[in-house]
């Protein structure tokens, strides 16, 4: 077992759904739902006054924070996961306002090996997604992450399914 966790973070439309799925894993050791954002969201949590708040609000997605054992499982693995857990051609802009949606298709690489590997993913997954709309994911650096509440950590665990599309996974109270 590796000392040093590997950390992953993707943007799979429902954080719920998707922590739901990388929970489960074999080699995960933990999972936090929250929201990724870029430098301009921490600022404005910081306090800062020339902080835009409504740009902030653009700026963010729903995520799910993976840390796992790399000599358990690996990122290509991890991928495999997000691509089944939810709808890679999920719109990136509320069709209603045209504005970037919370819950969009992206995957936060925290160095180069995982961008590598992402973009390979992407490029397969693009090209047996069965004819379907097409892939909107994109592959982006980590940036900012903030952690959601501890009500909505694990939430279907406790909660149930009704609220959210698993895309065939289960979840047992």
């Amino acid at each position: 077992m590796s000392k040093n966790p590997h950390r992953a973070v993707f943007g799979a439309n429902c954080y719920w759904a998707s922590e739901a799925a990388f929970a489960g894993l074999c080699g995960v050791k933990n999972t936090a739902v929250g929201f990724m954002a870029d430098g301009l969201c921490a600022a404005c949590d910081r306090g800062v006054p020339s902080c835009d708040q409504s740009a902030k609000d653009k700026r963010q997605v729903e995520v799910v924070q993976v840390d796992y054992d790399p000599d358990i499982i690996g990122y290509a693995d991890l991928l495999e996961t997000f691509w089944g857990c939810h709808n890679p051609a999920h719109p990136a802009l509320n069709p209603c306002d045209g504005k970037p949606s919370l819950e969009r298709s992206v995957i936060f690489v925290c160095d180069d090996d995982q961008r590598i590997i992402a973009e390979n993913a992407r490029d397969c997954a693009g090209t047996s997604h069965c004819g379907k709309a097409m892939i909107v994911t994109t592959i982006e650096p980590v940036g900012y992450f903030h952690r959601a509440a501890d009500k909505e950590q694990r939430y279907l665990e406790r909660n149930g399914t009704g609220v959210c599309s698993l895309k065939g996974l289960s979840v047992t109270k």
